[in-house]
């Protein structure tokens, strides 16, 4: 990716080619579909084509890289399937956030996955919404029919109850 911000063709294709071998079979694994992932994946690779001015050399590839693939799931999701299918996916897409931005061990992600399934199903729909899609509180309230109390009170708990499930302050 240096390469290419740098100007070097040859490298960038290099790594688009690269990319597009190393995420068809994540993509398919996470939509069930060849020609589906064929599209997603063409869809990554406008995005990193788009956002490399954005890549700080700085920091690890596969983080930034991530991020990019987390948000084009998403989008299909959003797409075209229904909010239960897309809240079990962003379960996952919620935990592979947070582990692709640090190390973690095996047992760190299962420790996280079980407290994450500790949580009551409005616990885990309010930190979605919050985290990962990006609402706000008032956004959430108008769309749950609660108030923005509420809202506030069941994240705090859902934060809390994660905090003591992992023995640490998240």
């Amino acid at each position: 990716m240096v390469a290419a911000q740098e100007g070097n063709a040859k490298m960038y294709n290099q790594l688009l080619v690269e990319l597009s071998s190393y995420l068809a079979p994540y993509i398919k694994y996470k939509v069930g579909s060849e020609s589906i992932s064929s599209e997603i994946v063409q869809d990554i690779l406008m995005s990193v084509h788009s956002s490399r001015h954005t890549f700080n050399p700085e920091f690890p590839f596969k983080p930034w890289l991530f991020k990019i693939t987390q948000s084009r799931l998403i989008d299909y999701y959003r797409k075209n399937k229904n909010k239960y299918e897309l809240h079990s996916v962003l379960d996952d897409s919620f935990i592979e956030s947070i582990t692709a931005e640090s190390e973690f061990s095996q047992i760190e992600i299962n420790d996280f996955k079980n407290a994450l399934n500790t949580l009551s199903a409005e616990q885990k729909e309010i930190l979605i919404a919050l985290k990962i899609d990006g609402q706000s509180i008032k956004e959430i309230a108008e769309s749950k029919k609660m108030t923005e109390s509420a809202v506030k009170t069941t994240a705090h708990r859902a934060y809390k109850a994660l905090s003591l499930k992992l023995g640490a302050e998240i």
